[in-house]
């Protein structure tokens, strides 16, 4: 851009004030005047501090030649032709950077571009001589005829209409020319022909092609006449450099009147500028004054053709500004000045501040108007103000129809979409036109440096994840971070472009029948004797490596914190050992060469840096439109109340609006369709579109080729590649189908996206990254998802897979079952994980999963491989279990490699996530009826405080929210339960533990849910809004149980359940499954009265004092059965009855039980308890022993190493501070202690035991968590588990999960409401996790832990849930946390336990006393009235 002083910008008046102030800051001595003057007149002046800084390293120069220079650059020289960067480039690098470094010699090479100039001498010569009267005469006639006026060397020929050329007579009788005759001869021309001084250039122009070229002169140029025409020439192109040089803006042009001639003859005009002239002018451009002027001038006719067209009013809008492009970047040097160019926007963008370097690159490139043409609105207004603004937004507004008429807003997006495929072809041209510049790659190389430079610095772009909700002011700041989606969306097109010959010919030799990677290892096998390879077949062996992200780092910039595809920190080579660097690497290749051996292939450098470009490009837009979609969404839902709907996409369907009201009447409907076509425009052009998605199928089969091991060990390979490699491909992919665009993916080799899926999904021991295996299974269920919508009718038509996404051979894998397991197994657990950012929902998952799998189930084939697995859950003879027929059907199915124990693991997770959405589901339900409840009496509910009633409002449609989603995916997994139990095979899986005692508790407590007290607490009103339906739920419930009740196994686990009750079954079996139900209930009365475990093939029913139940898998059995359910149905006990006394006035069993002790006052327990357990609070033990470890986290550990030494010093460090007398000593008090056990061989895998706090629903309770610490330990927060939770059966907090979740800011598994409550690497530690677990998670009213039932503190509705949470908590606390604990203390706590017990049972007796009486209902007074004593006579014991 031009300085502002060259415009009058500033009266005279200002001027003096400025630079007399910037003077007298200046200290005594060595002032610079020049560079002082120099960046005074461009507008640079640099603040008081810089400016002293630049004094410490520039010498003084000598006045005069400082006053000399600074005059030179106030009358054109370089500074005032430099860019808004190069002219930053001038002053002090800023803080991020440190001092500016040179430019590698490279670069230098390339930016000097302009002493290329290869014009003869005479262009630039001073004179030309004309041997004789002949060559005199002939370059006369050349002059007259381009100046188009009779031009005479005589002065006595001179006449009107003619002009007099001077020349002097030589010796010899030559006549010689001089460059000043010459240029007064050209003006007097233009002044006698009235030329006007904004047509000047193009007379020149003019005149300049009507010359002939020396060639075309007889001897082919050589005399005198062709050298007076080259010096005429140089007149003529310095004359045009003058003019442009001194163009400026007035008030009729914006960049100058020669300047916009200029363009206007680019652009073809009235005259267009030729090649030869522009060659010209460049051969007049020797000096880095005229370079300066070029570098104006291409900046200026850039933007002021492509001004007019960014607002997208024309559709052929693009055509003039892309014929200026071409023109203007016709030549070669014209290339290497553009490309010096892209050099100056890299070398800004080092010196910028991180946070302002992506905005800073857009807004000076030579290239912004070109690449920031582009419909996407603005994401700052639509955040803050929603209202959309984009250039597109007129023309959509004034399509008549526009936004109810839905066909009128494709018209618009189909010819916007249009512009944007232009403005795309335009990028890829340029790119591929500067790729090719002959000048050593010097320019190719500038051209891939911006790129990486557009890449590394809107990295930042990612720092806002994958999230929809913003919480905070830096979740604000992370979603506007970098720079405008359009900008990068046409980079990433013209990267596109330049990649689509290699992506479109690797996937055509697949559409061609050929296997690129089978024939490349063929020839690799067989030497030279095969036939050629196919034209890119060796793609992925010879150019795209993986050690790309290691050695390329320049390019890719720093990796070490990225996550990897093994799904640790750390990928491009750098390792949990490996501190990260101090400073970033360089944005150029440093050297004075590039390319030469061992350097990567242009092929590698396109495909990685439009890898990196689509990373910070287009997957960025989608995630930001879904979650500005979201925002209007619910900002048009909370304005038009519950009658306002949306469709799934986050679009607005006015259909959904369920009242009278126009939809269209609120502006925010308009304006969000309006955000969604404008995004639709640019986003989905189809060309854009199509070669994304076959780039995303190229990177698919490359990370399939990779973990096979194409390239190397996977699992060293894989730590190279960074998780977004994968992960945006994916993403891309998944995005596409859900558009409505599967035509893109369908015209790609659908076998090829298939076997690659299926390989990464059963590659799991390298690429165990969770994230991937999600993005995996969301992708398989986009392709099936138009299937998924149309089960009924296609089921009535015989029809399975639709042939269109999958065809039958596809779904022949094999391998795709255990895959899908695998993964659902694997989404137990996450390291890194950051719910705040992260789109990841282990429920949501697994529900994918089913989803999937009760799709490829109705093949034969793939049936029967899951029935094969299901068969291996048994560690007996399972036909034993089986009828006959079924048990023939197992016999013959020939199964092999085949994973014992994955169907159980599976299994088990569906019935944890029924148990989940179940019973928070009806919990959220009794929440409404609450409520509904309170606003029936309309006099009290009036009466209630204004800000009280909006409390409870707020909370009453949070909760409806919630059970609507909670019960519908609670009801689908309980119905794909009753799908697999249906099939015999599968179902004797269920009859073994774990998921025995997981299924009879889920039965069980189900039934007392739907059918006892906490019934009358789910009549709400409208049930059917939410999906439930009282006599649906409990029929699909007791399907289930009858299902499995068909063997005694089953029958004995369910009586076995503290909880069973045959009151409820009998009440209501009448109209459900009536014959089978009593035939259950007759069997399950003749077990429990002979108190046998057996079932028809005579084993015994596991107890919980199995191994099952020692690693935290089992139910309890028998032995911890009450002893007064069991003594009231006429059945034996294993603990002796109770002496017979009479009952207490409170009529409470547990007040009879003595516990004897000694009498200990409050001090003396809280002293013998520290000396006692004091030197126990840390401690090693054996994590390998049965039930020494939780499963998932134990198979976690095995994939890691545990050997990082960074790690292990962390470690030690933190453990040494935790010891008793250390900085950070564990509490071990009384009313409060942690203790943790490290295991001797794996110092990374510990246990930790968190007693109850005093004055909780916890208190005097055991909770065991499994801690394991990941490679990227301390920078990655460790990963942990609570364990005994009964088997899956206890929730002690809404943030403590029965399947073992944590939910804890620290951990990442919990939304932060800040950064500082999450996981900080030089900040947090495994003190800070446990000490929070204690004060945060078990506290006195867990529910303020639900989300929005913190909201209803001090309210009766939220004191009675309160009293109701935490007398159920009570009986889990002391059903698992105490009676399980002392019966079968994990490994590794028998001491602490023991001794726990021991010293406080005197006081966990009186608590658990007065936890019965305060019991809110008789049911569960009872309940914890008869686990009381159960408690109560083991603590006698002791």
């Amino acid at each position: 851009m031009d300085p502002p002083a060259q415009d009058g910008d500033f009266t005279d008046e200002d001027m003096e004030l400025q630079l007399a102030l910037a003077l007298s800051l200046q200290p005594a001595g060595g002032v610079d005047l020049a560079s002082l003057l120099q960046q005074f007149l461009a507008g640079h002046m640099p603040p008081p501090q810089q400016q002293f800084q630049q004094q410490q390293q520039q010498p003084a120069q000598d006045a005069a030649a400082a006053l000399a220079a600074a005059a030179m650059a106030a009358l054109g020289g370089a500074p005032f032709g430099q860019t808004a960067a190069s002219a930053a480039a001038s002053g002090s690098a800023t803080a991020s950077t440190g001092a500016s470094r040179p430019p590698p010699g490279w670069a230098a090479r390339l930016q000097a571009w302009y002493n290329s100039a290869k014009a003869p001498a005479a262009f630039s010569a001073g004179s030309a001589m004309l041997a004789g009267p002949e060559q005199l005469q002939a370059f006369l006639g050349h002059l007259a005829t381009a100046l188009q006026i009779k031009v005479v060397a005589d002065s006595t020929a001179i006449a009107a209409g003619t002009l007099f050329l001077k020349t002097a007579t030589t010796a010899g009788g030559s006549r010689e020319v001089t460059a000043e005759s010459l240029r007064g001869l050209l003006a007097s021309a233009l002044l006698q022909r009235k030329v006007a001084p904004k047509d000047k250039l193009q007379a020149i122009h003019r005149v300049h092609g009507t010359l002939p070229s020396p060639a075309s002169l007889p001897g082919d140029g050589a005399g005198g006449v062709a050298a007076a025409l080259e010096l005429f020439s140089g007149v003529l192109c310095r004359e045009a450099i003058a003019l442009l040089r001194d163009d400026g803006a007035d008030l009729y042009f914006d960049t100058g009147a020669q300047t916009t001639a200029f363009v206007d003859a680019l652009a073809g005009g009235s005259a267009t500028m030729s090649e030869v002239f522009l060659d010209s002018l460049l051969d007049a451009s020797a000096t880095e004054r005229e370079a300066a002027v070029w570098r104006r001038l291409m900046r200026d006719a850039i933007r002021s053709a492509f001004a007019p067209a960014a607002k997208l009013t024309d559709a052929a809008g693009f055509e003039r500004p892309l014929a200026v492009l071409d023109r203007v970047t016709s030549t070669h040097r014209l290339q290497q000045c553009l490309s010096a160019m892209l050099l100056e926007d890299v070398e800004a963008a080092a010196r910028a501040r991180p946070g302002q370097a992506a905005k800073a690159l857009e807004q000076s490139c030579v290239l912004a108007s070109l690449f920031g043409a582009s419909p996407m609105p603005n994401s700052q207004d639509a955040l803050h103000f929603y209202k959309v603004t984009s250039p597109a937004r007129q023309a959509f507004l004034e399509t008549r129809g526009y936004p109810k008429n839905y066909s009128a807003g494709q018209t618009c997006r189909t010819v916007l979409q249009a512009m944007m495929a232009r403005v795309q072809d335009g990028a890829g041209h340029l790119m591929l036109r500067l790729s090719r510049v002959k000048d050593g790659g010097l320019s190719r190389e500038a051209l891939l440096s911006w790129v990486a430079a557009v890449g590394r610095v809107n990295v930042v772009r990612r720092a806002f994840g994958e999230a929809q909700e913003m919480r905070n002011q830096q979740d604000v700041a992370d979603f506007l971070a970098g720079g405008s989606d359009g900008f990068l969306l046409n980079v990433t097109g013209g990267c596109l472009r330049l990649a689509q010959p290699f992506v479109n010919g690797w996937l055509d030799l697949y559409r061609n029948g050929a296997d690129p990677l089978a024939a490349t290892a063929a020839a690799a096998a067989g030497g030279s004797t095969l036939q050629p390879l196919p034209r890119f077949a060796d793609l992925f062996d010879k150019h795209l490596r993986p050690e790309y992200y290691r050695t390329q780092r320049h390019r890719l910039g720093d990796l070490s914190g990225v996550y990897n595809a093994q799904g640790s920190r750390g990928s491009g080579g750098f390792t949990a050992d490996d501190d990260p660097p101090t400073t970033a690497p360089p944005l150029l290749v440093p050297g004075d060469m590039v390319g030469g051996e061992g350097s990567p292939s242009f092929m590698a450098d396109v495909f990685f840096l439009t890898q990196l470009m689509m990373h910070v490009g287009p997957i960025p837009c989608v995630y930001r439109r879904r979650a500005i979609l979201h925002r209007f969404r619910q900002r048009y839902q909370m304005e038009m109340g519950a009658a306002a709907g949306a469709n799934g996409d986050g679009g607005l369907d006015p259909s959904e609006v369920r009242s009278g009201r126009d939809p269209w009447a609120n502006p925010l409907a308009t304006e969000m369709r309006l955000y969604d076509d404008c995004c639709e425009s640019h986003l989905n052009e189809p060309l854009f579109a199509d070669n994304l998605t076959a780039f995303a199928v190229l990177e698919l089969d490359w990370m399939a080729w990779l973990s096979r091991g194409g390239a190397g060990d996977p699992s060293v390979v894989m730590r190279l590649v960074p998780e977004y490699a994968l992960g945006d491909a994916l993403d891309w992919l998944t995005a596409v189908l859900y558009a409505g665009r599967a035509d893109l993916v369908a015209s790609k080799p659908i076998a090829v996206i298939m076997r690659a899926m299926v390989t990464l999904l059963n590659a799991n021991d390298v690429v165990r990254s969770a994230m991937l295996q999600n993005k995996i299974i969301n992708l398989l269920l986009a392709m099936l998802a138009s299937q998924l919508q149309n089960v009924q009718a296609r089921e009535a038509r015989g029809l399975a897979l639709a042939p269109d996404r999958m065809s039958t051979g596809e779904r022949a894998l094999r391998d795709l079952i255990p895959a899908l397991l695998r993964a659902h197994v694997n989404a137990e657990l996450v390291v890194g994980l950051d719910v705040d950012k992260d789109s990841y929902d282990k429920y949501g998952m697994r529900y994918h999963i089913d989803k999937i799998l009760e799709e490829l189930i109705k093949d034969s084939v793939l049936k029967r491989c899951l029935t094969d697995l299901a068969a291996t859950t048994s560690s007996g003879p399972t036909e034993a279990l089986l009828p006959a027929n079924a048990a023939a059907s197992a016999s013959s199915s020939g199964s092999s490699a085949v994973e014992p124990g994955l169907f159980s693991d599976y299994a088990s997770g569906i019935v944890n996530t029924v148990m989940h959405y179940f019973k928070d589901g009806l919990d959220r339900l009794a929440d409404i009826y609450a409520i509904e409840r309170s606003k029936a009496d309309a006099a009290a509910w009036e009466a209630q405080p204004a800000e009280e009633r909006q409390r409870k409002e707020d909370f009453y449609r949070g909760q409806q929210r919630a059970a609507v989603g909670f019960l519908s995916m609670g009801v689908a997994n309980l119905k794909w339960l009753n799908t697999l139990t249906a099939d015999p095979l599968i179902a004797t899986a269920f009859l073994h533990e774990p998921l025995l005692g997981k299924t009879a508790f889920l039965v069980v407590s189900s039934l007392e849910l739907l059918l006892g007290d906490a019934c009358k607490k789910l009549q709400v009103k409208k049930p059917e809004q939410y999906g439930f339906d009282l006599p649906v739920l409990v029929g699909a419930v007791l399907a289930l149980q009858l299902q499995l009740g068909r063997n005694d196994r089953f029958v004995q686990a369910v009586v076995s359940e503290p909880d069973y009750s045959e009151e409820h079954l009998e009440t209501h079996h009448q109209a459900l499954l009536e014959t089978r139900l009593r035939t259950f209930l007759a069997r399950a009365a003749e077990l429990r009265g002979t108190g046998l475990g057996a079932g028809g093939d005579g084993l015994v029913v596991p107890l919980s004092g199995t191994a099952d139940a020692a690693a935290g898998e089992a139910s309890p059995g028998a032995d911890s059965q009450p002893p007064l359910k069991r003594r009231k149905s006429g059945e034996g006990s294993g603990v002796e009855p109770m002496e017979a006394e009479p009952r207490r006035p409170t009529g409470l069993y547990c007040e009879a039980v003595r516990v004897p002790g000694p009498d200990l006052t409050e001090a003396e327990v809280e002293k013998l308890y520290a000396a006692e357990l004091g030197p126990l609070s840390i401690g090693e033990y054996d994590s390998s022993v049965p039930g020494g470890y939780f499963k998932e986290m134990a198979r976690l550990a095995e994939q890691d190493s545990g050997a990082s030494r960074k790690k292990m010093r962390q470690l030690a460090k933190e453990v040494n501070d935790m010891q008793p007398g250390g900085r950070l000593a564990l509490p071990c008090m009384a009313a409060a202690a942690i203790y943790l056990r490290q295991d001797s061989a794996r110092v990374d895998k510990m246990r930790a035991v968190i007693t109850g706090p005093e004055g909780t629903p916890y208190e005097g309770g055991m909770f065991v968590f499994d801690i394991f610490c990941p490679a990227g330990y301390p920078n990655d927060p460790p990963v942990m588990m609570v364990y005994n939770t009964g088997g899956g059966k206890a929730r002690y907090n809404p943030n403590l999960y029965a399947d073992g979740k944590v939910c804890l800011s620290l951990l990442g598994t919990y939304n932060s409401g800040h950064t500082s409550e999450k996981w900080n690497p030089t900040l947090s530690s495994l003190y800070q996790v446990l000490v929070s677990i204690q004060s945060q998670i078990l506290v006195t009213d867990p529910m303020t832990n639900e989300p929005l039932s913190e909201t209803m503190a001090g309210t009766a509705e939220g004191s009675a849930k309160t009293a109701e949470y935490n007398s159920r908590l009570q009986l889990l606390v002391m059903r698992h946390a105490m009676v399980d604990m002392l019966l079968h203390p994990p490994p590794g706590t028998q001491d602490i336990v023991t001794r726990h017990f021991h010293l406080l049972r005197r006081r966990i007796a009186a608590t658990v006393q007065r936890w019965v009486r305060e019991a809110p209902s008789e049911e569960l007074r009872g309940k914890l009235d008869e686990q009381a004593v159960r408690l109560l006579e083991l603590l006698a014991k002791l």
